[in-house]
């Protein structure tokens, strides 16, 4: 993994979570204070075979295609990746100390132009 983080997060406890997207490929990174890596999970920003996929009609917001936004509550975290051709890769994900990143919830949100 090369490159800067997409997004960084601070924890209420000290540690921070890093996202870094690398094409298809979305990592998360569960640091602590010093910067130890302490869990990643991987994650796929295309539609597994027989995933539901939502479609909008919608003006997609940032973050920019490759971008990401991630928030924190908790040990909860949500991610939001833009990917190409615009669709956006929406995230949920629960860490616990032994077992790492848990997924909750993916949703692809794939766009469809606007109508006027």
């Amino acid at each position: 993994m090369s490159g800067q983080p997409a997004a960084v997060a601070p924890h209420p406890n000290g540690e921070r979570t890093s996202v870094h997207v690398d094409g298809a490929t979305v990592r998360l990174i569960r640091l602590d204070g010093q910067g130890v890596a302490l869990s990643h999970a991987v994650l796929h920003t295309s539609a597994p075979p027989g995933e539901l996929v939502t479609t909008m009609a919608t003006a997609l917001a940032p973050p920019s295609p490759g971008g990401a936004v991630l928030r924190v509550a908790g040990e909860t975290v949500t991610l939001v990746v833009r990917t190409a051709p615009g669709d956006m890769l929406v995230c949920r994900l629960r860490y616990c100390t032994r077992q790492g990143y848990r997924l909750l919830r993916r949703t692809l949100v794939r766009a469809t132009p606007a109508s006027a």
